[in-house]
């Protein structure tokens, strides 16, 4: 199973604005569901992890759901800095291998393959 963990746990508060980059408008759909949607679109994508603020969680649900994101499966909080996000992404219960690396318009984005033991 590849999984697409999208980084989008920035405040943006070089932007100053209201509200986390990641969710200010661009043609009527948040920056954060550009890089889902091209995700829900990709073949070799199975599932969708986004590390995301402490109270986005629930926003970002619901503009998975007006978009139809359905390959987003899990929403965790970040950690204090992006070493202690890294952190959060690589503890979870599934054991992967990074299979690669790159950058997207909303933020860094790993893919891991999973596999059960």
């Amino acid at each position: 199973m590849n999984i697409a963990i999208i980084i989008a746990g920035g405040s943006g508060t070089r932007m100053g604005q209201d509200i986390p980059k990641q969710f200010i408008n661009v043609y009527d759909k948040p920056v954060l569901i550009y890089t889902l949607e091209g995700f829900q679109k990709h073949p070799q994508i199975d599932a969708i992890e986004v590390v995301c603020l402490d109270g986005w969680h629930d926003i970002l649900k619901a503009y998975a759901k007006q978009f139809n994101i359905d390959k987003l499966k899990w929403v965790v909080s970040g950690g204090r800095n992006p070493s202690g996000t890294a952190f959060t992404i690589w503890k979870g219960n599934v054991p992967t291998t990074i299979s690669s690396s790159s950058m997207t318009g909303s933020g860094r984005w790993w893919t891991r393959q999973c596999f059960r033991m």
